[in-house]
């Protein structure tokens, strides 16, 4: 911050001049003779006093140089448009510093953070919003009413940067442990063809017409001495199900094929809004495939706006008209793919297949006659005075 100068002696008691700047505690420095005369260096506010002392020597003094940040303003004192910018810019950071320029959630596994930010953002928590007139705390109870299962969550304000930290509740799981006591309904409306209770007593048998939800194997079984126990029942159950699949196919629709193009745009962001830097406009055929988000960093300090560049697909809409028996051919491969997914393991006994025409639809109706498990286990609450068995597990035959 302290200017200096760099200046010559001339004259034959150069030296001796030196020697008394030095006496006076003048720093002096850089001293070296070249061409017939000294050269050196010393602070501005020590020059006046130091060609004083050179005159009584008899010396010239001459400045070649000078340095530093007051002479950097004395030479650019007139350019009134550099301090309206600098003070500007200074001006236009402490403004921009009242507003959000970053959103961060950490914690969340279960939750995305758009699901978080989209509520966040109806209750003013986006970018480019006024820091001042956000109720952190009014946010933090409808994010926790909205979407509960957290053990707390928390907003904090660090400068333009707000931070929402999660911490979620483990979920209890739904399966039945091995050791605790249960019963085994049905998952399916049907006939029993085949119960094989391997813990716990049958209630129902072969031939029997069950509801969904019915008790199938019972783990509350009376002893000899009118005493109750409980036990973790399981096994095997079939029966005879029915199942029902409705399929819809348009006669005519369009597909859209990925054409192996992509192009390259970027984009002047800023709080989230997008400016395009280019003319060539974007149309419904282009479908975004990668973002890069370059911000604009000043003195180590990231700015609310940067340059985005988005890589786009193109594609080309396929227009399909199918006749009926085309239509009927996807139904049935949009019927298998259904039969692969939700009957796998179980026995289809008979399929029966029902087309309808609606409008420009074609509708497929599909009803299945299956061998299936239906058995499904479903823990009995006990007050923690029940006793639970857990070594001995009888069956129907004990």
């Amino acid at each position: 911050m302290k200017g200096w100068v760099s200046f010559y002696l001339i004259g034959a008691e150069s030296g001796k001049a030196i020697s008394d700047g030095l006496n006076q505690d003048i720093s002096i420095w850089r001293v070296q003779k070249k061409d017939g005369k000294i050269e050196c260096s010393c602070y501005c506010r020590d020059y006046k006093k130091f060609s004083r002392i050179a005159r009584k020597r008899h010396c010239q003094i001459k400045i070649s140089t000078r340095h530093g940040l007051p002479f950097l303003l004395h030479r650019y004192r007139f350019r009134f448009g550099l301090l309206i910018g600098t003070i500007g810019f200074f001006a236009f950071l402490m403004v921009m510093s009242c507003f959000v320029w970053q959103i961060d959630i950490n914690g969340n596994y279960r939750l995305s953070d758009a699901q978080i930010l989209q509520v966040a953002e109806q209750m003013g928590i986006k970018k480019g919003a006024f820091k001042f007139g956000i109720n952190f705390d009014e946010v933090e109870s409808q994010l926790q009413q909205q979407f509960g299962g957290f053990a707390w969550i928390s907003i904090n304000e660090i400068g333009t940067h707000i931070m929402i930290e999660i911490s979620e509740i483990e979920p209890k799981p739904e399966t039945v442990t091995p050791s605790s006591p249960c019963n085994v309904v049905a998952g399916y409306t049907g006939i029993i063809r085949d119960i094989n209770p391997l813990g716990g007593q049958a209630v129902v048998k072969s031939g029997d017409v069950v509801k969904e939800g019915d008790l199938l194997i019972s783990g509350v079984i009376d002893d000899q001495l009118e005493q109750t126990h409980y036990y973790h029942a399981y096994g095997s159950v079939t029966a005879e199900v029915i199942r029902t699949a409705s399929f819809s196919q348009n006669l005519n629709s369009e597909r859209t094929i990925y054409t192996g193009i992509d192009k390259n745009k970027k984009y002047f962001s800023i709080f989230g809004g997008r400016i395009p830097l280019f003319f060539e406009k974007t149309n419904d055929n282009m479908k975004e495939k990668s973002t890069q988000y370059h911000p604009l960093c000043i003195f180590g300090l990231t700015m609310p706006f940067g340059i985005e560049e988005i890589t786009y697909q193109v594609y080309e809409t396929e227009t399909l008209q199918l006749d009926e028996q085309g239509a009927r051919r996807m139904l049935v491969e949009q019927a298998e793919q259904w039969e692969a997914e939700n009957l796998k393991g179980a026995k289809i006994l008979n399929r029966q297949e029902n087309f309808q025409q609606e409008g420009e639809q074609q509708i497929l109706q599909m009803e299945y006659t299956v061998e299936q498990e239906i058995g499904v286990q479903k823990e009995i609450l006990l007050s923690n005075s029940s006793p639970i068995e857990e070594n001995t597990v009888p069956n129907e035959t004990e």
